[in-house]
């Protein structure tokens, strides 16, 4: 959510002067472009690649809405039933889809530079399928809460073809960082809608936050505050207090963590 955040202020290429199919299409296709030359700028996940499995829609059970953004909102998913007709469009790859083999900004690589080429495998369906399968197995927690989130753009930022391709841009660049984010205290993306990243139905399979920073600050005032009452202190409210710091002391850690692991990516 942190990065969606700082991306939403990101401007969005120029309208075009021609109305029509058409010209939707080209600031499409502009918006793309721009995203892959950011990409191609940077060498942020240029030594990694994560495979994602894709996602249909139809193969997931979404409940309650848990938030809802500048242009997006996040329901949890219930269920997710993976069928074997959606996976015929091969894992999504980030660095596959923005091309850093050179083309993505209209040159060609050199013979000396290295080309990636992603492997060859013959099941490669029944691999994704599998992918999504242990996705689906793991899709709710032990006492039956939705483990997962569906992000997606709004319906009412779709209608508005400004503002949904700044959306879809700000979407292809959280897809980039998530991508390529690893660690236990960073919020995980665990799969991604089928088609492009600059198609309305696109969407971003990610680990369910359950509370904020925000939230788990105002928690603890509200126990703080109880630990030092009278009754509060007559039940234990000195070891309690002691417990609240353990806790905090734990999460800034777990915060500075993740801070490090973010500022030392190249």
């Amino acid at each position: 959510m942190m990065l969606s955040t700082l991306t939403e202020g990101q401007a969005a290429p120029s309208e075009p002067e021609e109305d029509g199919a058409d010209a939707k299409v080209i600031d499409i296709d502009s918006a793309r472009l721009k995203v892959k030359k950011s990409f191609a700028r940077t060498t942020l996940g240029i030594e990694k690649d994560t495979l994602f499995p894709r996602l249909s829609y139809s193969e997931l059970k979404v409940g309650r809405v848990l938030g809802k953004g500048g242009f997006a909102t996040v329901r949890e998913i219930l269920t997710i039933t993976p069928k074997k007709e959606f996976c015929n469009q091969g894992s999504f790859s980030f660095r596959s889809w923005a091309d850093i083999t050179g083309a993505s900004n209209g040159t060609a690589p050199s013979q000396d530079e290295e080309q990636y080429v992603p492997d060859f495998d013959p099941d490669f369906d029944e691999s994704e399928f599998q992918s999504k399968k242990f996705i689906a197995d793991y899709c709710t927690g032990r006492h039956g809460e939705a483990r997962y989130v569906i992000k997606a753009i709004s319906p009412e930022v779709k209608r508005d073809a400004s503002k949904f391709l700044r959306a879809a841009m700000d979407m292809a660049i959280e897809t980039q960082f998530l991508s390529v984010l690893d660690h236990p205290h960073i919020i995980r993306m665990r799969a991604v809608g089928n088609g492009d990243m600059f198609d309305k139905d696109y969407f971003l399979v990610l680990d369910r936050l359950y509370d904020t920073l925000d939230d788990r600050i105002e928690k603890w005032i509200l126990e703080l505050k109880r630990a030092k009452t009278f009754v509060g202190k007559l039940r234990g409210g000195k070891t309690k207090k002691k417990k609240l710091f353990i806790e905090r002391l734990s999460v800034a850690k777990n915060l500075a963590s993740a801070m490090g692991h973010l500022h030392g990516l190249k």
